[in-house]
């Protein structure tokens, strides 16, 4: 009798231990789940926030926080606005002119229709450069002779447009930032300063100042900066052949170069010829005789 006891015993604390098992494995599953349930919930929670910040900024210019919401300013607003137009503009524009431009401005319409251009370079809406050459078939570009013409805009610390710097090219464009300088080396520059009506023609050596078609002046230059002021001419700007004829096709436009510029050099040149060609020797016993 008491070894049956035992036995009932024992089986009732085995029962009693399975129980406890079965519930301690329930809530161990039950805590887990719950702990699974709260992140999906926390997630939920950034992913409704973050929707509700951008629907209420979208919607109201309201920037919403966890404390609460405030009116977002003009001045924010505009300098947003302000950064998304500076990413805008800075993107490099190249054009080709293959076929008829549209230009947006009606001035420079009017400058791009006298004067058309083959290529330029924008970046955003701010000009940095065109080239003209001659085009076959289109009369309007045979003012550029045989010449290849890299026109430089140029600006001012307040980003105003003042003018433009012309260059003498020895080939035509190319869209490559690892392309060699393309500019004819020592030929002469051509300068223009809308602000003040000069006009600019220098080389390596000398730079020559004109304002509202006047001389002014003419100066040396040393490693790109001027000085000794009116001990050179305007015609020593002419070093070669080239230079003289360069100097001939700008006057078509400035035709005051030509009694600046052009006549000197040429009288220079005739006396040069002359001096060259005189016998010293023969002019002075005619001389003698003639006594």
């Amino acid at each position: 009798m008491n070894n049956e006891n035992e036995l009932t015993n024992v089986g009732k604390s085995e029962v009693e231990d399975f129980k406890e098992l079965q519930k301690s494995s329930h809530y161990r599953q039950t805590d887990h789940n719950n702990r699974m349930g709260r992140l999906s919930a926390w997630k939920q929670n950034i992913i409704l926030v973050m929707l509700a910040v951008m629907l209420t900024y979208f919607a109201t210019n309201y920037y919403t926080f966890h404390y609460g919401s405030y009116l977002a300013s003009g001045d924010s607003i505009a300098s947003l606005r302000e950064s998304i137009e500076d990413l805008k503009s800075n993107v490099k524009k190249i054009v080709w002119f293959d076929r008829q431009r549209l230009a947006g401005d009606e001035v420079f319409a009017k400058v791009d229709k006298e004067f058309p251009a083959q290529y330029e370079m924008w970046v955003g809406d701010k000009l940095i450069e065109r080239w003209h050459w001659r085009v076959e078939n289109d009369p309007r570009t045979e003012q550029y002779g045989d010449y290849i013409l890299r026109c430089v805009a140029n600006y001012d610390s307040q980003n105003n447009y003042i003018g433009f710097t012309q260059h003498q090219m020895a080939g035509f464009p190319v869209d490559d930032p690892n392309k060699k300088d393309l500019k004819i080396k020592d030929s002469i520059t051509l300068s223009i300063d809308t602000t003040n009506g000069r006009l600019y023609l220098s080389n390596p050596l000398i730079k020559v100042t004109w304002e509202s078609g006047e001389y002014q002046f003419a100066e040396k230059v040393k490693n790109g900066f001027p000085h000794s002021k009116n001990h050179v001419d305007a015609m020593d700007l002419i070093q070669s052949d080239a230079d003289f004829e360069y100097i001939k096709h700008v006057s078509k436009m400035f035709r005051y170069l030509k009694a600046d510029v052009i006549d000197p050099y040429e009288s220079k040149t005739r006396f040069a010829e002359i001096e060259a060609g005189w016998d010293w020797e023969k002019e002075i016993l005619k001389a003698s005789i003639s006594k």
